[in-house]
C-alpha cells in the first residue's frame, strides 16, 4: 500500500513519505498547520451523531415511504444496505488516511477533514474538494428546510383550512387553500 510514515519522538521535525513525495516540517509548523485552535468550539457526541444521521439519511428520509410504495420495500432495503456498506468502506479508508498522517498512528491528534485535504492534496484540489463538500452541505440543508416548510404548510392546511403566505407581487398576505 501507501508509504511509510514516521515521527521522531522528541525531534524537531516530522517526516512523512509517500509514493513520489517526502515531506519534512518543523514540529512547530506541523502543529500549527494541523492543530485545532485552543478556543474552538466542540459539538460533542450528540451533535456528532445528529450530523452523521442527517448526512446519512438527509433529505431522502422524507421520500422513503413513497419509494417503498413504488419500488417495493426489498429494493429500498437492498439499496440502503448497499449504501451502508459503501459508507463503511469509505469511513475505513478515511480513518486509515487520518492514521497515516505523521504523529497520528494511534489517533493522538484531532485531525479535521480540512486538515486531511490540506495534507494530502495540492492547494487547488484541496480548495475544490472543500467547495464541493460545503456546496453539498448547503444543498442538503436547503432541501431539508424546504421539506420542513412543506410539512408545516400541510399541517396548517389540515388544521386551519389554508396555508398562509406572502404575495411578493402585490406585497399582501394570502391564505392558500387546496384546490380540487
Amino acid at each position: 500500500g501507501g508509504g511509510k510514515n514516521r515521527q521522531h519522538l522528541g525531534a524537531a521535525t516530522v517526516t512523512a513519505s509517500g509514493p513520489g513525495r517526502v515531506w519534512t516540517l518543523s514540529r512547530d509548523s506541523f502543529d500549527s498547520i494541523l492543530s485545532v485552535p485552543a478556543g474552538a468550539k466542540k459539538i460533542g457526541r450528540l451533535g456528532s451523531v445528529a450530523l452523521l444521521a442527517n448526512f446519512i439519511a438527509g433529505p431522502a428520509i422524507a421520500s422513503m415511504p413513497g419509494l417503498a410504495r413504488d419500488a417495493g420495500w426489498l429494493a429500498v432495503a437492498l439499496t440502503q444496505a448497499a449504501a451502508a456498506m459503501m459508507g463503511c468502506a469509505c469511513s475505513l479508508m478515511l480513518l486509515e488516511a487520518i492514521r497515516q498522517m505523521p504523529g497520528n498512528r494511534n489517533f493522538e491528534q484531532r485531525i479535521e477533514f480540512a486538515n486531511l485535504l490540506r495534507f494530502y492534496f495540492p492547494r487547488e484540489v484541496h480548495v475544490l474538494m472543500l467547495l464541493c463538500y460545503h456546496l453539498n452541505a448547503m444543498l442538503s440543508l436547503t432541501s431539508l428546510i424546504v421539506q420542513a416548510a412543506r410539512t408545516l404548510d400541510f399541517v396548517m392546511l389540515g388544521t386551519q383550512g389554508c396555508s398562509p403566505g406572502l404575495d411578493l407581487v402585490d406585497l399582501r398576505y394570502v391564505c392558500g387553500a387546496r384546490e380540487g
